[in-house]
């Protein structure tokens, strides 16, 4: 059936006949939209998902195997040379 004809009338992708673009099913061979619709875009959001984890993952242990790291994952500065000039005044002194 064509859209064009009627606007609220969508295409059955099983059966080919006109069905209302608000109904759940098909009301002649009982095709379920919503179960088509969940599948479609369900795996699409666990493979998007899925890839985000894996690249938040790699710039986490990329970050951490950089030696900059205290291993809590804490960031910290590499040592200053100012504790070893105290430690030589004192000595002096």
């Amino acid at each position: 059936m064509d859209n064009k004809t009627n606007p609220e009338l969508i295409v059955c992708p099983s059966c080919s006949n006109g069905v209302s673009k608000y109904a759940v099913w098909c009301p002649t061979c009982g095709c379920n939209f919503m179960q088509r619709f969940i599948c479609k875009y369900f795996w699409w959001a666990v493979l998007t998902l899925a890839i985000i984890a894996i690249v938040y993952g790699l710039i986490i242990l990329a970050l951490d195997s950089s030696g900059k790291s205290n291993g809590d994952g804490d960031f910290v500065a590499p040592p200053s040379a100012e504790p070893s000039t105290m430690i030589e005044q004192e000595e002096i002194k």
